[in-house]
């Protein structure tokens, strides 16, 4: 019979850093060479406690600027490559020689212990106005126009390739794509057996959104059967495990770092990890409302003998 168990360990840092338009270059040093130390902090622990981290996670957006082509790039890698443990985090990526607020991703890097990108995911499901102002093709003069975050963030186009390491094969999605199912399901039918996700609400700082956000993702683990892990700035930063249990990893609205090891399913006896075929990744959305016709329809016939 198949039982939960839990995988290698991975830290998570949590920044709380608060978002506003137009901050500061030493705003920015600060939010870096910040999250660097308690990185340094979660290095030397695993290194202390002979538990070796299989890589360590930052929020979205949380290395500044355009990690493929600035400074905070080049230090972020650099310090990356002298801890030597394998790091996920989000920042931006430039499709030009110099960074360009017009021609550019919001990306999650994941790079090897030597500080090298190993991959680039680029998100694709945007969030209208606050990432991109819509209809600026067809309607140039909207350009006029800046999204909240002052980027006009260009969408993404190819799946995440599934990354593997410390046992985990896991996919990226970034902020608001953990509410999407139909990302899930791509995932594990790739082949992912975790789900990882990088989200950055702290422009909802103070709200009930960073929390609602939170439940809605947590669907997705209990759709595919897969842990999901969500590495967020200002909360809630939280392991899912395939059944849908919650372990709160940092509180909401507070700097922390954590350790976690995810749970999947696996053959009670091998060990071997269950990567299951649901309904929901076999039906989509189509299968939920053809379960509700179906219940309907049983009601129906029980009440129409029961007459």
């Amino acid at each position: 019979s198949p039982r939960l168990r839990d995988g290698s360990t991975i830290g998570v840092i949590q920044g709380n850093i608060a978002q506003k338009l137009g901050r500061s270059d030493d705003e920015l040093g600060e939010q870096l060479f910040g999250h660097l130390k308690m990185h340094r902090r979660l290095a030397d622990q695993a290194r202390d406690s002979g538990h070796p981290l299989a890589m360590i996670c930052w929020a979205e957006t949380m290395v500044p600027g355009w990690l493929n082509a600035d400074d905070y790039g080049r230090t972020f890698k650099r310090a990356v490559a002298s801890m030597g443990i394998p790091t996920l985090a989000g920042s931006n990526y430039t499709l030009a020689d110099q960074p360009d607020e017009d021609r550019c991703h919001n990306a999650a890097y994941f790079l090897n212990e030597k500080g090298e990108p190993q991959a680039v995911y680029f998100k694709r499901k945007l969030v209208p106005f606050g990432e991109y102002i819509p209809f600026t093709a067809s309607l140039p003069f909207l350009k006029l126009l800046r999204s909240v975050t002052r980027d006009q963030y260009l969408p993404g186009e190819k799946p995440s390739p599934i990354h593997e390491i410390g046992g985990y094969k896991f996919a990226l999605n970034l902020c608001v794509e953990d509410i999407h199912p139909d990302l899930a399901r791509e995932a594990a039918l790739s082949g992912a057996d975790t789900l990882m996700n990088l989200t950055n609400d702290g422009w909802f700082y103070g709200t009930f959104g960073p929390r609602a956000h939170m439940q809605a993702a947590v669907w997705r683990a209990i759709e595919v059967r897969r842990p999901l892990l969500r590495v967020t700035n200002t909360g809630r930063t939280v392991a899912v495990d395939p059944l849908g249990n919650i372990t709160l990893l940092v509180p909401q609205e507070t700097e922390g770092t954590a350790v976690t090891r995810l749970k999947r399913i696996t053959h009670a006896d091998t060990g071997a990890i269950i990567s299951p075929v649901t309904m929901s990744m076999l039906l989509g959305e189509s299968g939920g409302s053809l379960f509700f016709l179906m219940l309907l329809t049983g009601a129906c016939l029980l009440r129409s003998k029961s007459a």
